[in-house]
Protein backbone atom coordinates (compact mmCIF):
# COMPACT_ATOMS: atom_id res chain seq x y z
CA UNK A 1 0.00 0.00 0.00
CA UNK A 2 0.98 3.61 -0.91
CA UNK A 3 1.33 6.46 1.24
CA UNK A 4 -0.78 9.12 0.50
CA UNK A 5 1.04 11.88 -1.19
CA UNK A 6 3.61 10.10 -0.73
CA UNK A 7 6.10 8.19 -3.15
CA UNK A 8 4.16 5.85 -5.83
CA UNK A 9 4.74 2.14 -5.99
CA UNK A 10 5.15 0.98 -9.32
CA UNK A 11 2.35 -1.71 -8.98
CA UNK A 12 -0.24 1.20 -8.13
CA UNK A 13 -2.52 2.61 -10.50
CA UNK A 14 -1.61 5.68 -12.22
CA UNK A 15 -4.98 7.26 -13.26
CA UNK A 16 -8.69 7.50 -12.11
CA UNK A 17 -9.86 5.32 -14.70
CA UNK A 18 -7.89 2.82 -13.53
CA UNK A 19 -10.11 2.22 -10.41
CA UNK A 20 -12.98 1.87 -12.22
CA UNK A 21 -14.79 -1.67 -13.93
CA UNK A 22 -15.38 -0.79 -17.26
CA UNK A 23 -17.58 -3.66 -17.51
CA UNK A 24 -20.18 -3.15 -14.80
CA UNK A 25 -19.46 0.79 -14.93
CA UNK A 26 -18.55 0.29 -10.65
CA UNK A 27 -15.80 1.16 -8.64
CA UNK A 28 -12.67 -1.78 -8.53
CA UNK A 29 -13.43 -1.86 -4.60
CA UNK A 30 -10.75 -4.71 -4.38
CA UNK A 31 -8.32 -2.27 -5.86
CA UNK A 32 -9.48 0.26 -3.74
CA UNK A 33 -8.51 -1.42 -0.46
CA UNK A 34 -5.63 -2.60 -1.76
CA UNK A 35 -4.21 0.89 -2.33
CA UNK A 36 -6.31 3.57 0.14
CA UNK A 37 -7.15 3.30 3.74
CA UNK A 38 -10.48 2.53 4.83
CA UNK A 39 -12.11 6.23 5.53
CA UNK A 40 -10.62 7.30 1.71
CA UNK A 41 -12.34 4.53 -0.06
CA UNK A 42 -15.70 5.04 1.32
CA UNK A 43 -15.31 8.55 0.19
CA UNK A 44 -14.29 7.40 -3.14
CA UNK A 45 -17.35 5.05 -3.17
CA UNK A 46 -19.64 7.93 -2.73
CA UNK A 47 -18.77 9.59 -5.86
CA UNK A 48 -21.59 8.67 -8.32
CA UNK A 49 -20.16 7.17 -11.62
CA UNK A 50 -21.95 8.29 -14.97
CA UNK A 51 -23.09 5.62 -17.30
CA UNK A 52 -20.28 5.51 -19.93
CA UNK A 53 -22.50 5.78 -22.90
CA UNK A 54 -23.38 9.42 -21.60
CA UNK A 55 -22.38 11.71 -24.22
CA UNK A 56 -20.03 14.55 -23.11
CA UNK A 57 -21.09 18.00 -23.87
CA UNK A 58 -20.95 21.63 -22.62
CA UNK A 59 -22.81 23.32 -19.86
CA UNK A 60 -23.70 26.64 -19.21
CA UNK A 61 -24.04 26.79 -15.53
CA UNK A 62 -25.74 30.49 -15.37
CA UNK A 63 -29.38 28.95 -16.88
CA UNK A 64 -31.43 26.20 -15.21
CA UNK A 65 -31.20 24.24 -18.66
CA UNK A 66 -27.76 24.42 -19.15
CA UNK A 67 -28.25 25.86 -22.42
CA UNK A 68 -26.70 29.36 -23.38
CA UNK A 69 -27.88 32.71 -24.02
CA UNK A 70 -26.79 36.16 -24.42
CA UNK A 71 -29.11 37.45 -21.16
CA UNK A 72 -27.87 35.61 -18.47
CA UNK A 73 -24.19 36.10 -20.45
CA UNK A 74 -24.34 39.91 -19.63
CA UNK A 75 -25.98 39.58 -16.43
CA UNK A 76 -23.23 37.37 -15.64
CA UNK A 77 -20.71 39.93 -16.71
CA UNK A 78 -22.27 42.02 -14.90
CA UNK A 79 -21.92 40.01 -11.71
CA UNK A 80 -18.10 39.98 -12.01
CA UNK A 81 -17.68 43.29 -12.82
CA UNK A 82 -19.78 43.71 -9.63
CA UNK A 83 -16.94 42.03 -7.67
CA UNK A 84 -14.33 43.71 -9.44
CA UNK A 85 -12.18 47.00 -8.88
CA UNK A 86 -12.17 49.57 -11.84
CA UNK A 87 -8.76 50.74 -12.63
CA UNK A 88 -8.75 54.32 -13.32
CA UNK A 89 -5.93 56.82 -14.26
CA UNK A 90 -4.21 57.51 -10.45
CA UNK A 91 -7.30 55.65 -8.22
CA UNK A 92 -9.11 52.46 -7.87
CA UNK A 93 -12.68 53.07 -7.91
CA UNK A 94 -16.01 50.53 -7.87
CA UNK A 95 -18.51 52.48 -9.88
CA UNK A 96 -22.46 52.61 -8.04
CA UNK A 97 -25.08 51.20 -9.75
CA UNK A 98 -27.19 54.99 -9.23
CA UNK A 99 -25.02 56.12 -12.28
CA UNK A 100 -26.56 54.45 -13.98
CA UNK A 101 -30.06 54.70 -13.08
CA UNK A 102 -28.95 58.65 -13.10
CA UNK A 103 -27.76 58.15 -16.56
CA UNK A 104 -30.90 56.12 -18.14
CA UNK A 105 -32.96 58.85 -16.68
CA UNK A 106 -31.66 61.86 -17.69
CA UNK A 107 -34.24 64.05 -19.33
CA UNK A 108 -32.11 64.38 -22.49
CA UNK A 109 -31.67 62.62 -26.14
CA UNK A 110 -31.29 59.01 -26.13
CA UNK A 111 -27.71 59.25 -27.85
CA UNK A 112 -26.35 61.57 -25.43
CA UNK A 113 -27.82 59.10 -22.56
CA UNK A 114 -25.70 56.39 -24.49
CA UNK A 115 -22.75 58.53 -24.82
CA UNK A 116 -22.84 59.27 -21.13
CA UNK A 117 -22.84 55.32 -20.54
CA UNK A 118 -19.91 54.88 -22.96
CA UNK A 119 -18.02 58.01 -21.25
CA UNK A 120 -18.03 56.01 -17.90
CA UNK A 121 -16.90 53.08 -19.24
CA UNK A 122 -14.06 55.01 -20.60
CA UNK A 123 -15.25 53.65 -24.08
CA UNK A 124 -14.83 57.19 -25.93
CA UNK A 125 -12.10 56.89 -28.81
CA UNK A 126 -10.06 59.49 -27.54
CA UNK A 127 -6.19 60.09 -28.78
CA UNK A 128 -5.33 58.35 -26.15
CA UNK A 129 -7.69 55.56 -25.97
CA UNK A 130 -6.88 54.97 -29.94
CA UNK A 131 -3.16 55.23 -29.02
CA UNK A 132 -3.47 52.64 -26.94
CA UNK A 133 -5.29 50.61 -28.82
CA UNK A 134 -2.60 51.33 -31.51
CA UNK A 135 -4.76 53.36 -33.87
CA UNK A 136 -3.43 56.31 -34.05
CA UNK A 137 0.33 57.30 -33.38
CA UNK A 138 -0.51 60.55 -31.06
CA UNK A 139 -1.81 60.17 -27.96
CA UNK A 140 -1.70 64.05 -27.50
CA UNK A 141 -5.15 66.60 -27.03
CA UNK A 142 -5.23 68.78 -29.76
CA UNK A 143 -7.42 71.55 -27.68
CA UNK A 144 -4.60 72.66 -26.01
CA UNK A 145 -0.60 73.45 -26.22
CA UNK A 146 -0.13 71.64 -22.73
CA UNK A 147 1.43 68.33 -24.98
CA UNK A 148 -0.98 66.04 -22.13
CA UNK A 149 -2.38 62.79 -22.98
CA UNK A 150 -5.78 63.37 -24.73
CA UNK A 151 -7.15 60.89 -21.39
CA UNK A 152 -10.91 61.14 -21.00
CA UNK A 153 -10.37 63.31 -17.57
CA UNK A 154 -7.93 65.83 -19.62
CA UNK A 155 -9.98 66.50 -22.77
CA UNK A 156 -13.89 66.94 -20.68
CA UNK A 157 -12.44 68.29 -17.10
CA UNK A 158 -9.06 69.25 -17.20
CA UNK A 159 -7.75 70.57 -20.23
CA UNK A 160 -7.61 74.74 -20.31
CA UNK A 161 -10.01 74.77 -22.94
CA UNK A 162 -12.47 72.94 -21.02
CA UNK A 163 -11.84 74.39 -17.94
CA UNK A 164 -13.25 77.67 -19.87
CA UNK A 165 -16.42 76.18 -19.89
CA UNK A 166 -16.90 74.92 -16.18
CA UNK A 167 -15.46 78.14 -14.76
CA UNK A 168 -18.52 80.01 -17.08
CA UNK A 169 -20.47 82.34 -15.12
CA UNK A 170 -23.80 80.45 -15.86
CA UNK A 171 -22.15 77.10 -15.22
CA UNK A 172 -19.66 77.79 -12.29
CA UNK A 173 -17.92 74.11 -11.50
CA UNK A 174 -14.76 74.32 -9.92
CA UNK A 175 -12.99 71.00 -11.43
CA UNK A 176 -9.66 70.15 -9.95
CA UNK A 177 -7.21 67.89 -10.98
CA UNK A 178 -7.53 65.91 -7.11
CA UNK A 179 -11.17 65.58 -7.85
CA UNK A 180 -11.05 64.48 -11.32
CA UNK A 181 -9.06 61.33 -10.69
CA UNK A 182 -11.53 59.10 -12.97
CA UNK A 183 -15.21 60.44 -15.01
CA UNK A 184 -17.55 58.49 -13.30
CA UNK A 185 -16.28 59.07 -9.94
CA UNK A 186 -16.62 62.77 -11.10
CA UNK A 187 -20.24 62.25 -12.79
CA UNK A 188 -20.97 60.39 -9.39
CA UNK A 189 -20.04 62.78 -7.62
CA UNK A 190 -21.53 65.79 -9.61
CA UNK A 191 -25.04 64.08 -10.18
CA UNK A 192 -25.40 63.82 -5.80
CA UNK A 193 -24.07 67.81 -5.14
CA UNK A 194 -27.15 69.87 -4.03
CA UNK A 195 -27.41 73.86 -4.21
CA UNK A 196 -25.96 76.02 -7.21
CA UNK A 197 -24.48 73.09 -9.11
CA UNK A 198 -26.23 72.60 -12.61
CA UNK A 199 -28.55 70.02 -12.96
CA UNK A 200 -27.20 66.80 -14.54
CA UNK A 201 -29.19 67.34 -17.35
CA UNK A 202 -26.99 70.66 -18.38
CA UNK A 203 -23.60 68.42 -16.82
CA UNK A 204 -24.72 65.98 -20.10
CA UNK A 205 -25.43 68.77 -22.67
CA UNK A 206 -22.14 70.34 -21.66
CA UNK A 207 -20.42 66.84 -22.13
CA UNK A 208 -21.54 65.95 -24.88
CA UNK A 209 -20.89 69.73 -26.64
CA UNK A 210 -17.18 69.13 -25.25
CA UNK A 211 -17.42 66.13 -27.69
CA UNK A 212 -18.85 67.57 -30.49
CA UNK A 213 -16.44 70.81 -30.22
CA UNK A 214 -13.12 68.34 -30.52
CA UNK A 215 -14.64 66.39 -33.40
CA UNK A 216 -15.08 69.54 -35.00
CA UNK A 217 -11.66 70.28 -34.55
CA UNK A 218 -10.36 67.31 -36.08
CA UNK A 219 -12.86 66.39 -38.78
CA UNK A 220 -13.74 70.22 -39.80
CA UNK A 221 -10.78 72.43 -38.52
CA UNK A 222 -13.24 74.41 -36.74
CA UNK A 223 -12.93 75.92 -33.20
CA UNK A 224 -15.96 76.46 -30.71
CA UNK A 225 -15.95 79.38 -28.65
CA UNK A 226 -16.28 78.00 -25.23
CA UNK A 227 -18.92 81.06 -24.84
CA UNK A 228 -21.00 79.85 -27.58
CA UNK A 229 -20.49 76.09 -26.67
CA UNK A 230 -21.80 77.00 -23.13
CA UNK A 231 -24.76 78.74 -24.43
CA UNK A 232 -25.52 76.17 -26.90
CA UNK A 233 -25.64 73.53 -24.50
CA UNK A 234 -28.27 75.43 -22.01
CA UNK A 235 -30.86 76.32 -24.83
CA UNK A 236 -30.65 72.90 -25.99
CA UNK A 237 -30.96 71.82 -22.36
CA UNK A 238 -34.09 73.58 -21.39
CA UNK A 239 -35.58 72.75 -24.58
CA UNK A 240 -35.51 68.75 -23.98
CA UNK A 241 -36.81 69.19 -20.61
CA UNK A 242 -39.44 71.29 -21.81
CA UNK A 243 -40.20 68.89 -24.65
CA UNK A 244 -40.03 65.18 -22.87
CA UNK A 245 -42.62 67.40 -20.09
CA UNK A 246 -44.97 67.91 -22.62
CA UNK A 247 -44.88 64.03 -23.99
CA UNK A 248 -45.44 62.67 -20.51
CA UNK A 249 -48.40 64.85 -20.38
CA UNK A 250 -51.38 62.60 -21.01
CA UNK A 251 -53.86 65.06 -22.98
CA UNK A 252 -51.96 68.17 -24.16
CA UNK A 253 -54.01 70.59 -26.18
CA UNK A 254 -52.09 70.80 -29.41
CA UNK A 255 -50.25 67.11 -29.17
CA UNK A 256 -49.83 63.76 -31.09
CA UNK A 257 -53.59 62.69 -30.35
CA UNK A 258 -55.24 65.47 -32.50
CA UNK A 259 -52.60 65.78 -35.09
CA UNK A 260 -53.50 68.60 -38.13
CA UNK A 261 -55.91 66.17 -40.81
CA UNK A 262 -55.38 68.08 -43.97
CA UNK A 263 -52.49 67.31 -46.27
CA UNK A 264 -52.42 70.17 -48.51
CA UNK A 265 -51.90 73.88 -47.76
CA UNK A 266 -55.05 75.96 -46.86
CA UNK A 267 -55.66 79.28 -47.12
CA UNK A 268 -55.93 81.79 -43.75
CA UNK A 269 -59.49 83.52 -43.68
CA UNK A 270 -59.33 86.86 -45.22
CA UNK A 271 -57.38 89.67 -43.67
CA UNK A 272 -54.87 87.21 -42.11
CA UNK A 273 -51.70 86.05 -43.36
CA UNK A 274 -50.33 82.39 -42.89
CA UNK A 275 -46.39 81.94 -42.73
CA UNK A 276 -45.07 78.86 -43.50
CA UNK A 277 -41.46 77.85 -42.20
CA UNK A 278 -39.25 74.74 -42.51
CA UNK A 279 -35.42 73.90 -41.46
CA UNK A 280 -33.64 71.45 -43.33
CA UNK A 281 -30.57 70.14 -41.70
CA UNK A 282 -27.91 69.15 -42.45
CA UNK A 283 -26.87 70.93 -45.93
CA UNK A 284 -23.27 71.14 -45.61
CA UNK A 285 -20.71 70.69 -42.44
CA UNK A 286 -22.87 71.75 -39.32
CA UNK A 287 -24.95 73.66 -41.11
CA UNK A 288 -28.85 73.86 -41.72
CA UNK A 289 -30.90 76.01 -44.30
CA UNK A 290 -34.70 77.41 -43.12
CA UNK A 291 -37.77 79.21 -45.15
CA UNK A 292 -40.00 80.90 -44.62
CA UNK A 293 -42.78 81.88 -46.81
CA UNK A 294 -45.87 84.26 -46.28
CA UNK A 295 -49.13 84.03 -48.26
CA UNK A 296 -52.55 85.68 -47.70
CA UNK A 297 -56.21 83.75 -47.92
CA UNK A 298 -55.70 84.13 -52.16
CA UNK A 299 -52.40 81.74 -51.87
CA UNK A 300 -50.44 84.70 -53.67
CA UNK A 301 -47.29 85.09 -52.36
CA UNK A 302 -46.45 88.20 -49.97
CA UNK A 303 -42.72 87.63 -49.52
CA UNK A 304 -40.19 85.11 -47.72
CA UNK A 305 -36.51 84.68 -47.08
CA UNK A 306 -34.58 81.26 -46.78
CA UNK A 307 -31.20 81.69 -45.00
CA UNK A 308 -28.25 79.56 -43.69
CA UNK A 309 -27.85 78.67 -40.61
CA UNK A 310 -25.47 77.37 -37.80
CA UNK A 311 -26.87 74.26 -36.24
CA UNK A 312 -26.44 71.14 -34.92
CA UNK A 313 -29.41 69.04 -35.06
CA UNK A 314 -33.37 68.93 -36.95
CA UNK A 315 -35.07 70.55 -34.21
CA UNK A 316 -32.14 73.10 -33.59
CA UNK A 317 -32.70 74.33 -37.01
CA UNK A 318 -36.28 74.40 -36.72
CA UNK A 319 -35.98 76.78 -33.79
CA UNK A 320 -33.95 79.21 -35.64
CA UNK A 321 -36.71 78.80 -38.86
CA UNK A 322 -39.27 79.95 -36.17
CA UNK A 323 -36.90 82.72 -34.33
CA UNK A 324 -36.21 84.42 -37.83
CA UNK A 325 -39.58 84.45 -38.77
CA UNK A 326 -40.30 86.33 -36.18
CA UNK A 327 -37.57 88.79 -36.25
CA UNK A 328 -38.63 89.33 -40.01
CA UNK A 329 -42.33 90.09 -38.88
CA UNK A 330 -41.33 92.54 -36.48
CA UNK A 331 -39.02 94.29 -38.74
CA UNK A 332 -41.75 94.82 -41.22
CA UNK A 333 -43.99 95.89 -38.89
CA UNK A 334 -46.70 92.92 -39.41
CA UNK A 335 -46.50 92.16 -35.34
CA UNK A 336 -49.66 93.70 -34.42
CA UNK A 337 -51.51 91.81 -37.81
CA UNK A 338 -53.75 88.44 -37.68
CA UNK A 339 -50.99 86.35 -38.08
CA UNK A 340 -50.53 82.30 -38.31
CA UNK A 341 -47.09 80.40 -38.16
CA UNK A 342 -47.40 76.91 -39.74
CA UNK A 343 -44.60 74.42 -39.14
CA UNK A 344 -44.63 70.84 -39.43
CA UNK A 345 -42.62 69.77 -36.45
CA UNK A 346 -44.82 69.18 -34.13
CA UNK A 347 -42.71 69.01 -31.12
CA UNK A 348 -41.81 72.52 -31.75
CA UNK A 349 -45.30 73.49 -31.62
CA UNK A 350 -46.29 72.05 -28.45
CA UNK A 351 -43.07 73.85 -26.89
CA UNK A 352 -44.05 77.35 -27.82
CA UNK A 353 -47.74 77.46 -27.31
CA UNK A 354 -47.35 75.59 -23.85
CA UNK A 355 -44.55 76.51 -22.44
CA UNK A 356 -41.80 79.77 -21.88
CA UNK A 357 -38.28 79.44 -22.85
CA UNK A 358 -35.68 82.13 -22.92
CA UNK A 359 -35.27 81.47 -26.76
CA UNK A 360 -38.44 83.74 -27.86
CA UNK A 361 -40.18 84.93 -23.92
CA UNK A 362 -38.49 88.27 -25.35
CA UNK A 363 -39.92 88.76 -28.85
CA UNK A 364 -42.96 87.00 -28.20
CA UNK A 365 -44.69 89.24 -26.48
CA UNK A 366 -44.61 92.05 -28.99
CA UNK A 367 -46.48 89.78 -31.60
CA UNK A 368 -50.70 90.19 -30.52
CA UNK A 369 -52.28 88.86 -32.27
CA UNK A 370 -49.80 85.50 -33.15
CA UNK A 371 -51.16 81.70 -33.74
CA UNK A 372 -48.51 78.68 -34.08
CA UNK A 373 -49.86 75.99 -36.02
CA UNK A 374 -48.98 72.44 -36.93
CA UNK A 375 -49.08 70.77 -40.33
CA UNK A 376 -48.42 67.85 -42.41
CA UNK A 377 -45.14 67.99 -44.37
CA UNK A 378 -47.40 67.79 -47.61
CA UNK A 379 -49.23 70.90 -46.32
CA UNK A 380 -45.24 72.66 -46.12
CA UNK A 381 -44.25 71.52 -49.45
CA UNK A 382 -43.52 75.15 -50.93
CA UNK A 383 -41.55 75.69 -47.47
CA UNK A 384 -39.39 72.42 -47.58
CA UNK A 385 -38.74 72.95 -51.24
CA UNK A 386 -37.41 76.37 -50.59
CA UNK A 387 -35.26 75.09 -47.76
CA UNK A 388 -33.74 72.40 -49.77
CA UNK A 389 -33.17 74.67 -52.82
CA UNK A 390 -31.59 77.12 -50.68
CA UNK A 391 -29.46 74.39 -49.07
CA UNK A 392 -28.35 72.89 -52.80
CA UNK A 393 -27.53 76.25 -54.14
CA UNK A 394 -30.31 76.41 -56.92
CA UNK A 395 -32.83 79.61 -55.38
CA UNK A 396 -31.99 82.94 -56.93
CA UNK A 397 -31.68 85.29 -53.96
CA UNK A 398 -34.49 86.88 -55.59
CA UNK A 399 -36.83 84.48 -55.96
CA UNK A 400 -39.68 86.21 -53.15
CA UNK A 401 -40.03 88.79 -55.81
CA UNK A 402 -39.16 86.85 -58.83
CA UNK A 403 -40.30 83.14 -58.03
CA UNK A 404 -38.28 80.61 -60.16
CA UNK A 405 -41.08 78.40 -62.75
CA UNK A 406 -40.59 75.55 -60.09
CA UNK A 407 -41.63 77.71 -57.20
CA UNK A 408 -44.36 79.54 -59.26
CA UNK A 409 -45.69 75.59 -59.84
CA UNK A 410 -46.15 74.67 -56.57
CA UNK A 411 -47.70 78.49 -55.07
CA UNK A 412 -50.22 77.84 -58.22
CA UNK A 413 -51.26 74.18 -57.74
CA UNK A 414 -51.32 74.80 -54.09
CA UNK A 415 -53.76 77.49 -54.19
CA UNK A 416 -55.63 75.79 -57.03
CA UNK A 417 -56.18 72.65 -54.74
CA UNK A 418 -57.20 74.88 -51.82
CA UNK A 419 -59.84 76.68 -53.89
CA UNK A 420 -58.75 80.10 -54.11
CA UNK A 421 -60.80 82.35 -55.92
CA UNK A 422 -57.99 85.10 -57.31
CA UNK A 423 -54.93 83.43 -58.86
CA UNK A 424 -51.25 83.95 -57.62
CA UNK A 425 -49.27 85.90 -59.74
Amino acid sequence: MGTLCGPLNREEPKTVASYINTAQNAWNIQLLNHTFDEHIVKEILAIKLWPASTEHKLVWTETVDGQYTVNSAYHFIQKSEATQIVSCPSSSYITPSHLWKQIWKTKTAPKIRIFLWSLSHNAVPTNYNLFRRRITNDPFCILCSTHSPETTEHLFLQCPWTQHIWHHPNVQINVTAYATHCIDAWLTDISQQKGNVPDFETIAALLWQIWKARNHVIFRHHFTHPDQLVESALALTHLHITVQKQQSKQQPKTGKKSPNPNTTWLPPLQGMIKVNIYGAFPIAENLGAISSITRDHTGSLLGGFTKSVPATSALATEIQAFLYTLKDLLQQGKHHSDLIIETDCLILVEVINHERLPLWEDILPSFSNLKVHHCRRSANALADWAAKAHGRGSLSPTWASSPPPPLLDLICNEALLAGCTLFPT
